[in-house]
C-alpha cells in the first residue's frame, strides 16, 4: 500500500476547517450556557420574589403622615402599631413602619450626635492608651516570669 503524499497546503486547509469546527462548537456551547444561566437566574428571581410583598416607597405625603403620629404620639409612645393605626394608610404593614422608624431614629440619633474631629481624636487617643498598657502589661508579665524561671532553676553553691 502506497501513501500518497499530502502538501503543506492540503494540511493547512484540514487544520483551518477543523479550527472554525471547534471554534463553532465552543461558541455554540458558550451560547448554551449562558442561555442556561438565564434561565436559572429568571428563575431564581421569580422564586425569590413569589410570597413577598412588594417593595413600598415612602413619599414625602408618607412620610409626613409619619411624622405626625410621631407627634400626636410623642416620642416615647410611637410605636409602629400605633403608628400604623395614627396614619391610616392603606395597605401599610407594621414591619413598614417599623422599618421606617428605626431609619429615622437612627438619623434623629445622628443630628444629636454629630461626629467630630475632636471626638475622632479623643477615642483614637483612648485607643493608642489602650494598646499601650496592653503592650506595658506584655512587657512586665515577660519579664516576671523570666525572674521567676532564674531563680527556680539558678545554681546552688
Amino acid at each position: 500500500m502506497q501513501i500518497s503524499p499530502v502538501s503543506d497546503a492540503a494540511i493547512v486547509e484540514t487544520n483551518k476547517a477543523s479550527s472554525s469546527i471547534e471554534d463553532a462548537e465552543c461558541l455554540n456551547q458558550k451560547q448554551k450556557t449562558e442561555e442556561l444561566r438565564q434561565e436559572r437566574s429568571e428563575d431564581s428571581n421569580d422564586n425569590h420574589r413569589k410570597g413577598l410583598k412588594p417593595r413600598l416607597t415612602w413619599t414625602k405625603e408618607m412620610h409626613q403622615k409619619f411624622l405626625d403620629a410621631i407627634e400626636i404620639l410623642g416620642n416615647g409612645n410611637a410605636v409602629p402599631k400605633k403608628i400604623v393605626e395614627v396614619m391610616g394608610v392603606p395597605r401599610l404593614s407594621r414591619e413598614n413602619v417599623a422599618s421606617h422608624l428605626q431609619k429615622y431614629r437612627f438619623m434623629k440619633q445622628a443630628e444629636y450626635f454629630p461626629r467630630s474631629r475632636a471626638s475622632d481624636n479623643a477615642r483614637n487617643m483612648m485607643q493608642l492608651r489602650a494598646i499601650n498598657m496592653m503592650q506595658l502589661r506584655a512587657k512586665q508579665y515577660c519579664s516576671s516570669s523570666d525572674n521567676s524561671n532564674t531563680s527556680e532553676g539558678g545554681n546552688h553553691d
